[in-house]
């Protein structure tokens, strides 16, 4: 029996799955089986191909998209004109137009870095902030009505209506064709299944041609693998390339990164430890160590140390040791040697005067007794 990886087929993306799919159904074109439960499951396999075409169409630009961005643009050249107007006026020979410069100016600077910014979101809030202090404040209005602003501000809140219904009308559609792919999908990756089961049905019980179910798992294997493998590199490529921009966007943190990933400390006990078990200077704290092995191996370590030290110390002590008895040993040796000679060279009829001061001594304690 071959063992058919139809399931993949679910790891892939939108844009692959119609293709794969399609290039399943049309490699088996033309076969024919001889079992009717097969053959009918690759009926209805093969018409699920034509459906899938709607799934390719919906990864393209929503129509909608183009005339967004178009009305987008407009309101931003309105915004920009609008506050270069304002600065303008502020330099003004008519009094009046400069106060209402002042008061524009200080009403639209604090919606300066949105007028600079594209960003849709970001100018759909500003001009409804806009719009707000416009109805509370009536000098806002005079002022714009003095420089003659007031048909500019008009066509930037409906151009900003426009957007905002565009938008909801574009997400709308778009979440309505996401489903109905994702229907479609659901339904092609379930008629495959069925036609892979008939098939391993048809060999189990022994019926048809086992030859052509075996080709035909086979060819699915092959179709399948293929276009995961491209799925799989596309993905890893993209992880890269994202991480790389990352690092290059902050090479500090990466550095930083790096080093708490690969840096080794050894403690005292001889025990590899790791940085995420380390302080931030790659040290063990006690609270990090376990005290019934880094403790003792760390306590074993301290007294073989500490044992090294005596014996060196010992060592030393016993080689001056040593060295004294040996200088002793030679004097003594030295001094013998002499009073030898000079007994040698003594007369036999003289007495050394140590002797006659002995004998001395003897007679007085003789003569007192």
């Amino acid at each position: 029996m071959v063992k058919c990886n139809y399931y993949l087929l679910n790891r892939l993306v939108n844009k692959e799955f119609p293709g794969a799919y399609r290039q399943i159904a049309t490699h088996l074109e033309g076969v024919e089986f001889t079992v009717e439960d097969v053959q009918q499951a690759f009926n209805a396999m093969v018409a699920k191909v034509e459906a899938l075409s709607y799934i390719k169409s919906n990864l393209a630009l929503h129509p909608l998209t183009a005339e967004i961005a178009k009305l987008n643009e407009e309101r931003h050249q309105n915004l920009s004109s609008l506050r270069g107007r304002v600065v303008y006026a502020k330099k003004s020979p008519v009094a009046e137009d400069r106060k209402a410069a002042q008061t524009l100016h200080v009403w639209i600077s604090r919606e300066n870095s949105s007028f600079t910014s594209k960003n849709m979101n970001h100018q759909n809030d500003a001009v409804h902030r806009l719009e707000h202090d416009m109805k509370l404040n009536l000098e806002i209005g005079e002022a714009l009505t003095t420089l003659g602003m007031m048909s500019t501000i008009t066509e930037i809140v409906i151009t900003t209506s426009q957007i905002l219904d565009l938008t909801v009308t574009r997400r709308d559609e778009k979440r309505a064709a996401t489903s109905k792919s994702a229907e479609l999908r659901r339904e092609a990756y379930n008629a495959m299944k069925a036609f892979v089961m008939a098939i391993e049905v048809a060999v189990v019980l022994k019926k048809g041609d086992d030859d052509i179910h075996f080709e035909c798992l086979k060819l699915i294997n092959d179709v399948v693998s293929d276009f995961y493998a491209k799925h799989q590199s596309r993905v890893t490529r993209q992880r890269n390339a994202a991480e790389k921009a990352k690092a290059e966007t902050n090479p500090h943190a990466s550095h930083v990164n790096d080093e708490q990933k690969g840096v080794n400390v050894m403690p005292m006990g001889g025990k590899l430890a790791t940085a995420s078990r380390s302080n931030a200077y790659g040290v063990q704290t006690p609270n990090d160590m376990d005290l019934q092995t880094d403790g003792a191996a760390t306590n074993v370590a301290m007294k073989g140390a500490l044992a090294m030290s005596k014996s060196v110390n010992s060592g030393e002590t016993l080689g001056r040791n040593n060295e004294k008895a040996n200088n002793s040993a030679t004097s003594s040796n030295d001094t013998s040697k002499t009073e030898i000679e000079a007994l040698k060279n003594t007369p036999k009829d003289v007495e050394p005067a140590a002797r006659h001061e002995g004998a001395d001594k003897k007679d007085s304690m003789n003569q007192e007794s």
